[in-house]
């Protein structure tokens, strides 16, 4: 995974419904950890 991928989870939600939530998720759960 890139770094620009972790700064930009949108890409991934354009680029791929299933990965694309499976991200958005993931970055969600990241911010909500370290908030």
């Amino acid at each position: 995974m890139h770094f620009n991928s972790i700064l930009n989870p949108k890409v991934f939600c354009i680029f791929g419904y299933i990965s694309g939530i499976y991200v958005c998720h993931l970055w969600l759960i990241y911010l909500y950890s370290f908030s």
